[in-house]
Parts: structure tokens; sequence; C-alpha cells
């Protein structure tokens, strides 16, 4: 997997078959072409302000948002540039 600090992928089934073509699924490498297209519909928000759960990690998340990258800012956050 490309990014180190993931272990495995979360997957939600439907049919008695999806687990297997998950486990497959682990082994398959992307290249960066590959990669960064799939990075494309993912953009960062921040958690909810009133987490039910007590120990959430603080910090950005990661949620399916159509044509924004990884690295483009997270709405309603300072930039870089302006910290």
């Amino acid at each position: 997997m490309r990014n180190p600090v993931v272990t495995s992928p979360i997957v939600g089934v439907t049919k008695p078959a999806q687990p297997a073509d998950a486990i497959v699924a682990v082994d398959v490498e992307l290249d960066e072409d590959e990669a960064s297209y799939l990075e494309e519909s993912f953009c960062r928000r921040q958690p909810m302000a009133s987490s039910r759960w007590s120990g959430a990690a603080a910090g950005p998340r990661r949620v399916l948002c159509p044509g924004l990258r990884l690295e483009d800012p997270i709405p309603g956050t300072p930039s870089e540039s302006t910290q």
C-alpha cells in the first residue's frame, strides 16, 4: 500500500463473495498515474466539533469530494501561507 501508516483498507460488504475480492485486492500495486487518479476523489475535512468518541483524533479527515486533490487546502482552515 502507498501509505505506510495504512495497514488495510476498510471494506463494507453486501455480498458473500466481496470479502474474498477485497483480500485479493490488497496485493494490487498501482503506478503513480493510477494512484494519483484515485486520490483525486478525496478531500480533507475537519472532524465534527462534538464527537461522541472521546478519544477521536484531532485534525483533518479524508472523505470523498469530487474535484479536489489531497494537497488542496482544507476549506475553512488557514492556509500555510497565512500562518
